[in-house]
């Protein structure tokens, strides 16, 4: 896979089943970014074929929404940029949905 400037945005708005994080797309290493958004797991080191989201394409800060998510639950989460040559990921971050009421 290719390399380049992806980092992932820190996780917000935590609920029981949602939250939101994102990425910014430094850098799309000379092919234009066809596909971004975060990909997620309750196992480290998600990918895109785990759930995602897409979230436009190209270079620049997206913001992501995480749905469907079970309670109570450590998830791990990584923004992914998709350009012809394959796909990048971001650093990954994990985060813990709350109880539901």
């Amino acid at each position: 896979s290719w390399n380049f400037g992806i980092s992932t945005t820190i996780v917000t708005n935590i609920t029981g089943t949602t939250a939101a994080s994102g990425g910014n797309v430094i850098s799309d290493g000379g092919t234009k970014v066809i596909a971004r958004g975060v990909c997620w797991s309750t196992n480290p080191t998600p990918t895109v074929a785990n759930s995602k989201t897409t979230d436009g394409d190209g270079i620049g800060n997206f913001t992501s929404n995480m749905v469907e998510l079970l309670p109570s639950t450590t998830y791990y989460v990584r923004a992914f940029a998709t350009n012809t040559a394959g796909t990048a990921y971001g650093n990954e971050i994990t985060f813990m949905t709350l109880q539901n009421p």
